[in-house]
């Protein structure tokens, strides 16, 4: 159909010093972050497929085995793409973001993916109702 769908990947976080407003398109004077070791301490990256999967699953989409669910991905990859790409709200998104490490940011990418199952097992309007 003629359209293109095109994926970036950022090498290096930075902070925005100041916006540089010359041209139609975005151009800053940014502050790099230095650069962090791009692996999980060790069991850390193993249950969270399984998380993702299932939130897919309850939210009656199709998880394949392929991409960043496979093996293949690097610990970077495999938590920034799930941290940028979930279907959660703004505020738990912007969490996974600030966090200073990877390791930080897995632990939390985990903590929203259970929280937002445990969500997705009440019933409509909140938690059950008690009856004595």
């Amino acid at each position: 159909d003629g359209r293109f769908n095109i994926v970036l990947r950022g090498l290096r976080e930075f902070v925005v010093q100041r916006e540089l407003r010359r041209r139609a398109y975005r151009e800053a004077v940014v502050i790099w972050h230095a650069p962090q070791a791009g692996t999980l301490p060790s069991g850390m990256r193993e249950g969270i497929p399984a998380l993702v999967r299932l939130y897919i699953e309850r939210l009656g989409q199709e998880a394949g085995d392929e991409g960043p669910l496979s093996a293949a991905a690097d610990d970077e990859t495999f938590v920034n793409f799930f941290a940028h790409h979930l279907d959660v709200p703004p505020v738990e998104k912007q969490a996974l973001l600030e966090a200073a490490t990877l390791a930080e940011r897995a632990a939390r990418l985990r903590d929203v993916l259970e929280f937002r199952l445990e969500e997705l097992r009440l019933p409509p309007g909140g938690a059950p109702r008690r009856t004595h």
